[in-house]
């Protein structure tokens, strides 16, 4: 047919009898139609700016909306979409009875997706819900009381829990004693009778309470893990009873079966007690086929571990097939769930193939944002237990590139992680700190200060032994823990933006064409750590190195226990420490370097390449607490000596002195119980400094002899641009005193210290602006040091403490850096009275004369090596570094 054929066709077709009548329908109401358009749009705008403007009572389109698409999205396992709707209208999740189950699906979802700390508020909110019931018949009042009893109940489980994911172990024993409050028989008698008589369901039901039978169990178990706190013996005797009478109820689901075998083998392995973990283990094995719904596969993850852990590799593979099919289903990839599974499979295959490294990437990166994402709402302890709990995948990547160091993907993957995890608790602590102090709410200051005075008075009640300090101590750890939690809450949403995952592109950029980036990382090993480094620049991009093996590193270690002087001088240090990275490093480029384990205790700039030449006399050395402070240096601001304020503490009168002993002194160390002598190049030292600063700084302050206090300290250090303490310090308590807090174990000495120092003295009761003249890290760490560009230790030992993996270094310095002080020069060993005082003053000289503070603090220990005064060996000048 030709096209004029056709238009013919529809031309008689459309203006036919049919479409004509339709034609003049539409002409005659076409008003009409459009009246009722117009209207339905009005009303549609009219109710979107009632709800804009008044949103608590007009949310009648909206609230239709939202629960619909929540509801589709839970019922899909589509978690981070429901949150997403659900938190964009405020007003659909609130406290009324009939949001309640909404509201328990939000919370199911943050767990699901790993938001903790959100899931926590919501499980508070359950647990103190006080439901208005005033139109509630006198009838129903008890029924409803016990509901809400039992809504309580759940709650409390749910949250003990939650908190056991967090590492919390205070805030589980408080949800136990709430708990132990329901473990009553009779009242789920009495309550099952009340419901089948009047139809009553609680206010809230999970899915895995779906009948009080179930609610019953589950809160006994959560009991007897409650008791594993308290009475670990006693906790075990009462799960393998309880076990062996629902073992054998048919109504009992065989998930919770699982879940209460799963718990005992754990148990039992924390007790080493292998023979009765493997009984166990067989007894799952036999019980997971019984489980018939594919819902109910959620304890199968931890069960496939526990066969691993226990070597048996073929069924732990088989299982966790099985789980991973579960978790497809249900999770989300970017779940955390879903990441530590992710993870186990990865462990399981043990294999170095392209595709299990992309899933650890994967793996990897995925944790790293959800540490971001919780760490801004959790208080310290949970923090730290939580990033420990997802160290596994990170260890297991450092593990394969150990035995992969020229895989280039492996390479990358785990230097960001380093740099990611390096400081991470330090880094969120300022990070916090820094959001509070500049922040313009004042309520907010108002309950940070608070939260810091309750902290100093704690940490000043550790020295108090009087009646009534034991109970005071327990309320100020409570209002502590209480506030943290609340402030770490409120200012979540602005430390969460401001968290960035660091990639090496980033990281290169930062360096300029000549530097270079040393990264030393401890590599866990089957039989001890090894000693690696990762060294990036502009020429080679990113390398790996294997620096020494778990032998090497032991025998270093040996050394440096007794003798780091002797370290520095012996060959054997820089060949093990820097001799495979020379080759690759520019020697009149930078190099910064961030250390990890014995690099923390040995001053790279102070090791001999020969017999005459050091590190730091061929490279421009500087150490850097974290790689991350690289990609951030274009905030720091120059160091300008001629404007800054200068406080001095030296020459200081400890009391009770032994003027016998006076002339003798050698060094600045001490121990607990040694008399505090009087250091007379101290007082020469920081008279000397002040004379030759006077004039050429914006001012300086000199406190010395009964002057130099722990209270002028923290009075005066906060406006100070340098600090300078020159005294003896200390690092570790002996066992009589030592600290379960790592920064109360370090600390430097002022007025008066001999009392509480040499003879033990305690006061009886707390008493306000009491001081014992023993400043200690964790009373560092309080203070507000933001202004300060340098702080100088001229005191023994005060580099070192505790080392804590990837945290660093627990003392002195970590205290400094989080009170806010960008540089400080520090001290690795027991170092010389004579040569101190000459060090320091070699080095404000070269300050004054405009060098920067790392070429003036190398210019000075060079001179003093090149010194043709043959007194100066390695100890006198090597003992100090600089930490930017």
């Amino acid at each position: 047919m030709n096209n004029p054929e056709k238009k013919n066709i529809f031309r008689r077709i459309f203006m036919s009898n049919i479409f004509e009548n339709i034609y003049h329908f539409l002409l005659m109401y076409a008003w009409l139609l459009l009246s009722i358009a117009g209207a339905f749009v009005g009303l549609v705008i009219i109710i979107f700016v009632l709800e804009w403007m008044f949103p608590k009572d007009v949310h009648i389109l909206n609230y239709a909306l939202t629960d619909k698409t929540f509801k589709e999205l839970y019922s899909n396992h589509h978690y981070h979409a429901a949150i997403f709707i659900a938190e964009g209208d405020t007003s659909y999740v609130n406290d009324h009875l009939k949001n309640l189950p909404n509201k328990k699906m939000l919370r199911d979802c943050y767990l699901h997706v790993g938001e903790y700390s959100k899931a926590e508020k919501i499980g508070r909110d359950f647990l103190n819900l006080k439901p208005d019931m005033s139109d509630v018949s006198d009838d129903d009042k008890e029924m409803s009381k016990l509901s809400l009893d039992f809504l309580h109940a759940v709650a409390a489980g749910n949250l003990f829990r939650l908190y056991e994911k967090m590492g919390d172990r205070e805030k589980q024993l408080e949800m136990y004693n709430e708990l132990k409050k329901f473990d009553n028989n009779k009242r789920f008698s009495k309550v099952n009778d009340m419901l089948a008589e009047h139809g009553y369901k609680l206010p809230i039901i999970d899915e895995e309470h779906s009948d009080l039978y179930t609610l019953e169990h589950n809160l006994k178990y959560d009991i007897i893990c409650g008791l594993y706190l308290e009475n670990p013996d006693a906790a075990i005797d009462s799960l393998k009873n309880y076990i062996s009478h629902v073992w054998q109820v048919p109504r009992f689901k065989s998930s919770l079966k699982l879940t209460f075998v799963n718990r005992l083998i754990s148990w039992y392995l924390e007790k080493n007690d292998i023979f009765q973990a493997q009984a166990m283990l067989l007894n799952g094995i036999n019980i997971v086929p019984a489980i018939d719904k594919e819902e109910d596969l959620d304890p199968l993850g931890d069960f496939a571990e526990y066969c691993y852990i226990l070597h048996d590799y073929k069924n732990a593979r088989r299982f966790m097939n099985v789980y991973m099919r579960f978790m497809d289903k249900y999770y989300s990839e970017e779940d955390l769930g879903y990441l530590l599974a992710e993870a186990r499979v990865i462990k399981y295959q043990n294999e170095e193939s392209s595709e299990n490294i992309d899933r650890l990437i994967h793996c990897c990166r995925g944790l790293r944002t959800q540490i971001s994402k919780n760490f801004a709402g959790m208080t310290t302890c949970q923090q730290e237990y939580f990033s420990q709990e997802l160290k596994e995948p990170f260890s297991y990547a450092l593990a394969l590139l150990e035995e992969h160091p020229n895989n280039e993907k492996l390479v990358e993957l785990c230097f960001e992680n380093e740099v990611f995890n390096r400081g991470l608790l330090m880094r969120t602590d300022a990070l916090l700190r820094n959001t509070l102090i500049n922040s313009s709410d004042t309520t907010l200051l108002n309950d940070y200060e608070q939260y810091i005075a309750f902290k100093q008075e704690l940490i000043a009640r550790d020295e108090v032994v009087g009646p009534g300090n034991f109970a005071r101590r327990m309320y100020l750890k409570q209002k502590i823990s209480e506030l943290e939690k609340e402030l770490s809450v409120k200012c979540s949403e602005f430390a969460r933006s401001n968290y960035s995952d660091i990639r090496v592109a980033d990281i290169k950029s930062s360096l300029s064409r000549e530097e270079s980036l040393i990264t030393y990382v401890e590599m866990p090993g089957k039989h001890g750590s090894s000693l690696g480094a990762f060294l990036l620049n502009k020429k080679d991009g990113l390398l790996f190195l294997p620096m020494c093996s778990s032998e090497e590193l032991s025998s270093l270690a040996e050394i440096a226990r007794t003798n780091i002087p002797g370290l520095c001088v012996d060959n054997k240090a820089y060949h093990y420490l820097f001799e495979k990275l020379a080759g690759k490093i520019d020697s009149k480029g930078n190099v910064v370097y961030s250390p990890a384990g014995i690099v923390h205790r040995i001053p790279l700039m102070a090791l001999f390449i020969d017999d005459n030449t050091t590190i730091g006399d061929k490279y421009n050395l500087r150490a850097l607490a974290n790689p991350i402070d690289l990609y951030k240096k274009g905030t720091k601001k120059d160091f300008e000596i001629e404007q800054m304020k200068v406080a001095l503490w030296g020459g200081i009168d400890y009391g009770m002195a032994d003027s016998e002993n006076e002339n003798v002194v050698k060094t600045r160390a001490v121990l607990r119980g040694d008399n505090l002598i009087y250091l007379p190049g101290s007082l020469s030292e920081v008279d000397n400094i002040s004379r030759m600063l006077k004039g050429k700084v914006g001012s300086v302050t000199l406190h010395t002899g009964n002057s130099a206090t722990e209270s002028s300290f923290k009075r005066e250090a906060s406006s100070a641009d340098i600090i300078h303490v020159s005294t003896h310090g200390f690092f570790n308590e002996d066992k009589e005193h030592e600290h379960s807090s790592a920064m109360h174990n370090s600390g430097l000495f002022f007025a008066n210290a001999n009392a509480a120092w040499k003879d033990d003295y305690k006061p009886q009761s707390f008493q306000t602006g009491y001081e014992d003249g023993i400043l200690r890290a964790d009373e560092i760490e309080t203070q507000n040091l933001g202004s300060c560009e340098l702080v100088v230790l001229s005191a023994c030992e005060t580099g070192l403490g505790e080392i804590k993996g990837d945290e660093g270094v627990y003392g002195l310095q970590r205290a400094f850096k989080l009170a806010g002080a960008n540089n400080i020069l520090m001290s690795l060993w027991s170092v010389p009275d004579a040569a101190t005082e000459e060090l320091m003053r070699r080095f404000y000289e070269f300050l004054l004369s405009g060098k920067d503070i790392d070429r003036a603090f190398y210019s000075a220990q060079k001179s003093m090596k090149d010194s043709k005064n043959p007194k100066y060996g390695v100890r006198d000048w090597g003992g100090f570094v600089l930490l930017h």
